[in-house]
C-alpha cells in the first residue's frame, strides 16, 4: 500500500492548491475536508492511497490538527479509513454500493423536484439560473472542482424547494459517498458543457410547473450519472 509522502498518485502529480484555488473556504477545517474530498470524488487520490495529515497539512499551508480533524470528519462519511500509526487510507466503494447509493437517490429527487416544480418560488429559480450559468462557465474552463460544487449546490437548492428540509440532509449525504471518477474524463474530453445544459432543460422544466417532465429528467440525469460519472471502470488505472 502506498503512502502520499510525494504528493504523487498513479496517475502523476497530485496538485492540491489546483484544487485549493477553486472552492470556497470557511475554517482552515473546511478547506482541508473540500480539498481532500473532491480530490478522493474525482480519482485525483485513488483507493488504497495513504495519507499523513502532516503531509497534507504541508501540502495545504496550515497546521495538522484541522487536517487530522477533516480526516475523521471524512472517516465518519466512509470516504477513508483509519491505518494504524500511518493516517488514513481511502476507501474503496464498490460498485454495490454505488448502486445502493443511486436506488435510494432514484426513489427521493425525482418526486422532491417533481413537486418542487408545482411551487417553486421566483427567488430560487433566480438562484437556480445563476448556478446553471456558474456550471456553464465552469464547464468552458475545465474547471471539475468548481464544476462539480455548484453542480451538488443546484440539486441541494431544487430538492429543498418541495420544502421538505430532511430530505435535503439526506441526499446530501448521499451525494458525499459517492465516488465520480468517469467525470474527471468528461472534463478532459471536453464534454461538461453538454452536462450543464442537461441542468437547464431540468431547470426550464421546473420553472414551467412541468411536474412529471422534472422528474423523468431528474431520474435520467441520476442514471446518467451512475453509468457515466461514477463509473470506477470508465477509464484504466
Amino acid at each position: 500500500m502506498r503512502e502520499s509522502q510525494k504528493g504523487t498518485s498513479p496517475r502523476g502529480q497530485m496538485d492540491w492548491g489546483e484544487i485549493d484555488a477553486v472552492l470556497p473556504q470557511k475554517t482552515f477545517q473546511e478547506q482541508a475536508y473540500n480539498i481532500i474530498k473532491t480530490a478522493i470524488v474525482t480519482g485525483r487520490l485513488e483507493p488504497g492511497e495513504v495519507l499523513s495529515a502532516k503531509f497534507v497539512a504541508k501540502e495545504l499551508g496550515i497546521s495538522g490538527t484541522p487536517v487530522r480533524e477533516a480526516l475523521i470528519r471524512l472517516s465518519h462519511k466512509g470516504l477513508v479509513e483509519p491505518v494504524r500509526n500511518r493516517g488514513f487510507r481511502v476507501s474503496q466503494v464498490t460498485d454495490q454500493e454505488l448502486d445502493e447509493i443511486f436506488q435510494v437517490r432514484s426513489l427521493l429527487e425525482p418526486w422532491a423536484v417533481g413537486k418542487a416544480a408545482g411551487s417553486v418560488s421566483m427567488e430560487t429559480l433566480r438562484q437556480a439560473n445563476a448556478l446553471v450559468d456558474r456550471m456553464c462557465a465552469a464547464a468552458t474552463d475545465s474547471d471539475l472542482p468548481e464544476f462539480l460544487r455548484l453542480d451538488t449546490e443546484f440539486h441541494l437548492l431544487l430538492v429543498g424547494a418541495s420544502g421538505n428540509t430532511t430530505l435535503v440532509g439526506i441526499v446530501a449525504e448521499l451525494r458525499e459517498r459517492m465516488h465520480l471518477h468517469g467525470l474527471e474524463r468528461i472534463a478532459r474530453e471536453g464534454g461538461l458543457t453538454a452536462v450543464a445544459e442537461i441542468h437547464r432543460q431540468l431547470l426550464d422544466a421546473v420553472a414551467n410547473g412541468q411536474s412529471e417532465e422534472a422528474s423523468r429528467l431528474t431520474l435520467e440525469h441520476l442514471q446518467y450519472t451512475r453509468t457515466t460519472w461514477a463509473d470506477s471502470k470508465a477509464e484504466a488505472r
